[in-house]
């Protein structure tokens, strides 16, 4: 028996750490990003209605009245000595802003599929040391938990199997360069991914907390905003049908869909954290 202990306070300081790295894997973002498509979009009618007042200031001082037909070369070649510079530096910058507003929209994107990939990796360590650590204690205390922590192992290693690494860097260049179907794919994987993470780890915790109890302890914590089935298919129709409006709300919970799940994991491993420190 002497051996169990060091095996049990070496998984239970791992998993000390595991919590620790949270503050770096587990990444809140704000859902102001939402507001990035907004602001391009508005820039650039803003833009526009300046460009149109001063190609209409341009013509009145030229002396063109509607309904007055003029000549090809009376009327276009005065009017582009005037007003045309301050026309094409109005489009001119539409196009930064949207050049802008699509490299920092790439940016949100590498942000959520780089928190994806951070946050899956430290909840496998987090499941192999939890495997571990009930492992040993119900080896100390002679309680028959075989059967449970196979069925957490198979989990662990199901998830660890499908949550493959997406290259954060590798994506935000595919965004910039081919747009529209590196953009989709990278809808389509992070929505699809944590609801399958999340369902996954739902029943790990399940069978976790029927070894906590055969050792004294239980875990309580009930899931408050558990991710839905979305359809991808709908919400892009949606998107299209809505000229993108929709597309906005899509964004948004991509973004708040993990804030829940990252605050979720806050209150579960606080709280396993203060039952197993009642462990005998």
């Amino acid at each position: 028996m002497g051996d169990e202990h060091p095996r049990e306070a070496s998984a239970l300081d791992n998993l000390r750490e595991d919590i620790r790295e949270r503050l770096e894997s587990d990444k809140i973002l704000s859902p102001a990003w939402v507001l990035l498509p907004l602001l391009a979009i508005g820039i650039g009618v803003a833009v526009a209605i300046v460009a149109i007042v001063i190609a209409s200031i341009g013509l009145a001082v030229i002396g063109f009245e509607p309904g007055v037909d003029f000549a090809p070369e009376e009327f276009f070649v005065p009017p582009a000595s005037f007003f045309s510079p301050a026309v094409g530096a109005g489009f001119g910058i539409v196009a930064f802003a949207g050049v802008i507003s699509t490299i920092l929209l790439a940016y949100l994107g590498y942000l959520l599929i780089n928190r994806r990939n951070k946050h899956f990796k430290r909840q496998s360590r987090f499941y192999d040391d939890l495997i571990a650590y009930l492992r040993a204690v119900s080896s100390r205390k002679r309680v028959d938990a075989e059967v449970g922590l196979l069925s957490l192992e198979r989990t662990a290693r199901v998830m660890r199997e499908d949550e493959t690494e997406k290259n954060a860097v590798l994506w935000l260049i595919l965004v910039l360069v081919s747009q529209l179907l590196a953009i989709l794919y990278v809808l389509y994987f992070l929505g699809k991914d944590i609801r399958l993470h999340e369902r996954m780890e739902d029943g790990f915790m399940e069978d976790s907390n029927k070894i906590l109890e055969s050792l004294g302890a239980s875990v309580e914590v009930r899931r408050l905003n558990p991710i839905p089935e979305r359809s991808f298919v709908l919400y892009l129709i949606l998107t299209v049908v809505t000229l993108g409006i929709f597309g906005i709300y899509w964004l948004y919970i991509l973004i708040t869909d993990p804030n829940n799940h990252f605050k979720h994991h806050i209150q579960y491993e606080d709280e396993l954290m203060r039952k197993i420190s009642t462990i005998t």
